[in-house]
């Protein structure tokens, strides 16, 4: 019988969650893993029977570990464009916040802002 809970993806930068304890990681970070990994993790999880705990701890890690530098060579390509990770927010060569982030229009996003002026409606 398969045990159901909820936790969280172990990858640094998801925030989803992963729907079974069966399950090491969401299916969105999963899919990233390369496919040699995702290969070691099974044969080490030996389904069914007493894993090998030694092998299945350094193939899961390996796992989350190649989802994580996956992450940090998007955001250093990203850095290297010279955008800024976090959207909508405009920085000078300092690093400081010349504008930050913004609803669609282009209004603060504290403004309370509701579309309005668009439209030509006050």
């Amino acid at each position: 019988m398969t045990t159901r809970a909820i936790h969280d993806c172990p990858v640094a930068a998801c925030t989803r969650m992963v729907p079974s304890v069966d399950l090491l990681m969401c299916a969105q970070c999963w899919r990233r893993v390369p496919a040699e990994l995702q290969a070691a993790v099974w044969h080490a999880w030996n389904r069914g029977l007493p894993p090998d705990l030694g092998a299945l701890l350094d193939a899961q890690q390996a796992a989350i570990a190649a989802v994580d530098a996956s992450d940090a060579a998007r955001a250093a390509r990203r850095a290297a464009r010279g955008s800024a990770p976090e959207s909508g927010v405009v920085r000078d060569a300092a690093g400081a916040i010349v504008r930050g982030p913004s609803l669609p229009c282009g209004c603060p996003l504290d403004s309370g802002c509701d579309g309005r002026h668009l439209w030509g409606t006050p």
